[in-house]
């Protein structure tokens, strides 16, 4: 997210930060990442190196898509439930916006991306008491995750990344 928690523009990220993409590949390669259908169509295909799990309503839409490291469902609880308290297993929720929402208090770890500046879009972060197409205010990290422990911070020359436990 930007300075301002934008996420997106037109189901795509509004800015292309190297260091940032290096960043993501890194913490989630060997892993699980779990997306929405816009997010997976705006990537184009499974991302290498990770089981890429998709939640749609239209499974029926993807049927000739078929990869070994990728899945669509409809069930994104079942999904998290065969990963809560496996301390070997995890995934990485990247979006989008309704992914996000959706899946933000069943999250132990947080790894928040802010990336320095404010950029043109017209997708924000979905804070708990989000309105469709309302654009927050008045808010931190340190509000988003006022329940969570600040386990790492790690400052980059176009972004900082963040790493919250909840408590």
């Amino acid at each position: 997210m930007d300075q301002s928690y934008l996420i997106g523009k037109d189901n795509k990220l509004p800015w292309k930060i190297m260091a940032e993409m290096k960043y993501f590949s890194q913490i989630t390669s060997g892993n699980t990442v779990l997306m929405g259908s816009k997010t997976f169509e705006s990537i184009g295909k499974p991302l290498k190196n990770r089981f890429n799990i998709v939640i749609t309503r239209n499974k029926e839409k993807f049927r000739n898509l078929v990869d070994k490291n990728l899945i669509f469902t409809d069930n994104w609880r079942e999904i998290l439930k065969s990963y809560k308290g496996k301390l070997d297993k995890h995934i990485f929720v990247i979006g989008g916006r309704e992914i996000y929402q959706q899946t933000y208090t069943d999250a132990d770890y947080y790894y928040i991306s802010v990336i320095k500046g404010i950029y043109e879009g017209n997708v924000y972060f979905p804070f708990l008491n989000w309105r469709e197409g309302g654009k927050q205010k008045n808010y931190s990290l340190e509000k988003l995750f006022k329940n969570c422990k600040l386990i790492k911070k790690e400052e980059f020359l176009d972004f900082v990344a963040y790493i919250y436990k909840k408590t």
